[in-house]
């Protein structure tokens, strides 16, 4: 009688593993947040030109929308080794539009009898027009990951909404003003960052290697998450194809024979374990399979 055939060992990465597609996103629309930041301190010049604090408040809100798509979506192609400049591009665009909506929509708000001419109804307001920001922006911008994680657009909603209710609180503190901007503005950008690029659905992740005589390098790093029932283009090298939580690695349709896995060249397709590297372009790469998903 023979054995019963054996199921590979898939690795997979601990409990508290964070990629660092999540914390470079992060990181990104703080940067994206601080250049909004310092690029509305000159609006202060327009003061003779803007005849109205609401208007005034749009125009910061758009700046700060702009500054984090661009940055967010600019970094997310860099760790995928795609264009960068039309995502950054895109970025604004998007985030300039979803904040000056977000804002549109909360000053229409803030006219609402019963919100003027008292504190708790400034607070209130306010509260509404940043909420309304973040959640918009951290839609707009996660829907761009839409065909990669359909529930990308929500989380970055509600972690959007949630980060520019803070961030009004914060805003509203007596004292220095511009000090409580800033930090407004780094709150809601870090939140937004973080609601569109966690990857709570995700597979795992494929990463190149740096090599160990390389140090790391988190501008060159490239970073792809992996999610079921795709197919994922690898930098024009190879192509990982993924049907119920299996990975297969194919070479590029134009260079046959380039690809190895586990040191065999695959001219076809191989599935591909866990633990093994893959070696396209002369480039290596490895994938973490998150604990959730473990087979």
């Amino acid at each position: 009688m023979s054995a019963p055939p054996t199921v590979p060992d898939r690795g997979h990465a601990p409990a508290g593993f964070l990629p660092r597609t999540t914390y470079l996103g992060v990181a990104a629309s703080l940067s994206g947040a601080a250049a909004a930041w310092l690029a509305a301190q000159l609006l202060t010049d327009l003061g003779p030109l803007v005849d109205s604090y609401r208007i005034l408040d749009l125009l910061v809100l758009t700046l700060l929308g702009a500054g984090v798509g661009g940055f967010l979506l600019g970094f997310a192609a860099l760790r995928q080794g795609r264009r960068v400049w039309p995502e950054v591009a895109l970025g604004v665009v998007i985030g300039g539009l979803a904040a000056a909506a977000g804002g549109a929509i909360g000053l229409t708000l803030a006219r609402i009898p019963g919100l003027n001419g008292s504190r708790a109804g400034f607070l209130v307001a306010r509260v509404a027009m940043w909420g309304l920001v973040g959640g918009l922006l951290g839609w707009g911008l996660g829907s761009r990951f839409a065909r990669l994680d359909k529930g990308r657009a929500f989380d970055g909603l509600l972690f959007g909404f949630l980060g520019g209710a803070v961030a009004a609180l914060v805003y509203s503190l007596p004292g220095p003003t511009s000090i409580w901007q800033l930090l407004a503005f780094l709150l809601l950008g870090s939140a937004v960052g973080f609601g569109v690029s966690r990857m709570d659905r995700a597979l795992g992740i494929l990463w190149r290697s740096s090599g160990a005589s390389q140090p790391a390098n988190l501008v060159r790093h490239r970073e792809w998450e992996i999610h079921d029932d795709q197919v994922v283009p690898i930098e024009t090298a190879f192509v990982l194809e993924v049907a119920g939580g299996r990975l297969t690695a194919r070479p590029a349709p134009d260079r046959p024979g380039s690809l190895e896995v586990a040191g065999q060249v695959v001219e076809t397709a191989r599935e591909h374990r866990d633990d093994e590297v893959i070696v396209a372009g002369g480039r290596s790469y490895r994938f973490h399979r998150f604990s959730r998903a473990a087979r």
